[in-house]
């Protein structure tokens, strides 16, 4: 190890320095360096380094994904086969109105989400499942992710853009200050409070090393040392308004969550959306890519925007970015990130623009 290596070589430099050359026996001076080497290797902190070391060698790098396994249930039953589910489902009047080609990727996106393993750019992540109620359920996601297919790349065009906006990155960044202001203008109690809890998001703003061994920065820590980078930033905002809203009605006295009940209706259901409730069926009329149902956390976030005061650009700003963050940073394919619609429906309801099912030529 680097570390114990250069700590070795200057205990051994000193000794040969602090050796009187016309006098001293070369066995002695030989025994002398190496005891100085053996205190150094049994010092707590090249113990401790080389601990480090060794532990780091079995971790994924930071640029490893996580394999997560979901779990698809119809009914309460986990589904898991899914040729026999296919055979199941495949003479509904839904299913069969699609086209032949149609039809296979149904059956294709059944097997990925029954057998294969999904995958998450955190590689500590942790699988979200699918549940349905019933049949009708499954066979509507499937319907509706093959219809979806062309505006997912939007998306996914759409989210590269974001990520490298200068419009958003300013915003995000005059937001984060007056968070700032409002986090450090708070008493002894809110800080202790903020210094205890670990949001879930933490890893994108914690190291490997803290995000392992620790478990990832507290609220406060990232406070007081804060991501620079677009990922950093948005998911501190998410830790912060969904640990800290209780902390912050308290101070402020108000924390008004605006979800309609629509949208509240389409969260019935796990991870995925409720595909009995109008406003996914509305959404799968569109040919919308949904995942996750309508976005809580992007409300959270917004009225956390709303108590410290931000502008409308910062919350559009807000909104885009955590658009991106789920679509490009927090999950790959079926690991249950969040979509476009999912976000920005919710994040209308705070005034950022927004037209239903349709989407802008490029991020603000």
């Amino acid at each position: 190890m680097e570390a114990a290596r250069q700590l070795q070589t200057r205990t051994s430099a000193a000794a040969k320095a602090a050796r009187p050359e016309a006098t001293c026996v070369e066995n002695s001076a030989t025994l002398e360096t190496t005891a100085l080497q053996e205190q150094a290797d049994n010092s707590p902190v090249v113990q401790r380094l080389q601990t480090m070391q060794q532990v780091a060698n079995t971790l994924p790098s930071r640029n490893s994904e996580a394999i997560i396994q979901r779990v698809v249930s119809v009914g309460g039953v986990n589904q898991d086969n899914a040729d026999t589910t296919w055979a199941r489902i495949s003479a509904d009047p839904l299913v069969t109105a699609m086209n032949a080609a149609d039809q296979t990727k149904a059956q294709k996106y059944l097997s990925d989400w029954v057998s294969a393993s999904a995958t998450s750019k955190n590689p500590l992540a942790t699988s979200q499942n699918r549940q349905y109620n019933n049949d009708d359920g499954l066979i509507r996601a499937l319907v509706g992710e093959v219809g979806s297919e062309a505006n997912l790349a939007t998306e996914g065009t759409l989210a590269t853009s974001t990520k490298s906006s200068a419009n958003i990155t300013g915003h995000l960044t005059t937001f984060m200050t007056k968070l700032t202001t409002f986090h450090n203008a708070q008493g002894a109690p809110y800080k202790t409070a903020a210094s205890a809890k670990k949001g879930r998001y933490n890893y994108y703003y914690s190291t490997l090393w803290e995000s392992v061994w620790g478990g990832g920065k507290s609220l406060g820590q990232a406070m007081a040392n804060q991501p620079t980078d677009l990922d950093g930033k948005i998911t501190l905002v998410a830790d912060y308004a969904l640990k800290m809203r209780h902390n912050v009605r308290d101070v402020v006295g108000v924390w008004n969550v605006q979800m309609t009940a629509g949208q509240n209706a389409a969260r019935k259901c796990g991870w995925n959306p409720n595909e009995a409730a109008n406003w996914t069926q509305t959404a799968r009329a569109g040919n919308v890519p949904l995942n996750a149902g309508p976005s809580a956390t992007t409300a959270q976030i917004l009225t956390l925007a709303a108590t410290v005061g931000a502008t409308g650009a910062e919350n559009e700003a807000l909104a885009w970015a955590i658009f991106a963050f789920f679509n490009k940073s927090l999950a790959l394919n079926k690991s249950g990130t969040h979509r476009f619609h999912e976000v920005m429906d919710v994040a209308a309801n705070y005034g950022v623009p927004y037209v239903p099912l349709a989407y802008p030529a490029a991020a603000p």
